[in-house]
C-alpha cells in the first residue's frame, strides 16, 4: 500500500509540474469538481482572457482537497461542497473573504435505457426495486453523499431490501455505469443528465428535501492571492452573466 501511495504521489507531482509549466505567470489554474467541469468550460469560454487565461484542472472534490493540502499550484477552487472550502480557510490555504456559494446542485434518479421501456423512474425510486444502483463515492464526492441521504430517506436500508450500491469515483463515472448497462440505475447530478441530453422519461428529479443541500462554494486559494486572472474569474462566476450560465446547466443559484 505504501509503495502504491508513493507511485500515485510521483504521478500526481509530474502531472502538476506539467500543468504549471504550460501556464504563463498571469494565467490562473482553477481546480473544479467533476460535476461542474462542463459548466466551468462554458464560463471560461465567455471569460475575458486579455489579462490572463484560465486553465481548468478537474477531479472529485475530495481528491482536489487532498491535492491542495499537498501543495498543488491551484489559484482558485470551485468545490462541489462547502465543507472542504471551510476547512481550507481554517488551514489558511484559502482566503476567507473570497468564499461564496456559486451553485446549489440537484440530483436525479436515472434508469438504464434498457429498463425505461417498461419502467417509470419515479416508481422505481419510490419502491427501490432495483438490483444495482450506481453513485459517486460518498467519502470524496458530495453528490454521492447526497445520494446516500436520499436513499436512506426512502428506506433503502429496510430489512429485506435487495440490491447493492456500486460506487464510482465521481458522478460522471456513475452515469457511465448506468448508460453502459453495468448498473440498473444511478443517482447523478442533474447537470450531467442535461449535458448528456437524457430524455425526461429516463430520469426523476429527486426532491431536495430528501437530502442536505448540495451547496457548492468557490474560493480564492492562498497561492492565488496575487493572481488577477483568478480573482477576475471568480468575479465573473458570481456575476449575473455567470449565474445565467450556471442556471442553464441545471443548478440553482442564490
Amino acid at each position: 500500500m505504501k509503495r502504491l501511495l508513493t507511485r500515485n504521489w510521483i504521478f500526481f507531482s509530474v502531472f502538476l509540474v506539467s500543468l504549471a509549466s504550460g501556464c504563463k505567470a498571469e494565467d490562473a489554474i482553477v481546480a473544479v469538481s467533476t460535476n461542474f467541469l462542463e459548466t466551468a468550460k462554458k464560463l471560461v469560454e465567455q471569460f475575458d482572457t486579455s489579462d490572463g487565461k484560465v486553465v481548468l484542472a478537474s477531479g472529485s472534490t475530495g481528491q482536489i482537497f487532498a491535492q491542495i493540502n499537498q501543495g498543488a499550484p491551484y489559484h482558485a477552487f470551485l468545490s462541489a461542497d462547502q465543507l472542504r472550502v471551510n476547512e481550507l480557510v481554517e488551514r489558511e490555504l484559502a482566503i476567507d473573504e473570497s468564499q461564496f456559494t456559486y451553485a446549489i446542485g440537484k440530483i436525479c434518479f436515472f434508469l438504464a435505457p434498457k429498463r425505461t421501456s417498461e419502467d417509470k423512474p419515479k416508481k422505481r425510486f419510490d419502491d427501490l426495486s432495483i438490483e444495482r444502483i450506481a453513485i459517486a463515492n460518498p467519502r470524496i464526492a458530495p453528490y454521492g453523499a447526497a445520494a446516500i441521504e436520499a436513499l436512506e430517506s426512502v428506506g433503502w436500508e429496510k430489512e429485506g431490501r435487495k440490491g447493492s450500491i456500486a460506487t464510482a469515483q465521481n458522478v460522471g463515472q456513475a452515469f457511465a455505469m448506468v448508460s453502459s448497462g453495468n448498473a440498473d440505475a444511478g443517482i447523478v447530478a442533474l447537470s450531467t443528465i442535461l449535458l448528456r441530453s437524457v430524455p425526461k422519461k429516463d430520469y426523476y428529479l429527486i426532491p431536495s428535501d430528501l437530502h442536505e443541500p448540495i451547496q457548492q462554494d468557490a474560493v480564492l486559494l492562498t497561492k492565488g492571492k496575487s493572481n488577477s486572472a483568478a480573482k477576475r474569474f471568480l468575479d465573473y462566476v458570481s456575476s449575473e452573466e455567470g449565474k445565467a450560465v450556471i442556471r442553464s446547466h441545471g443548478y440553482n443559484v442564490d
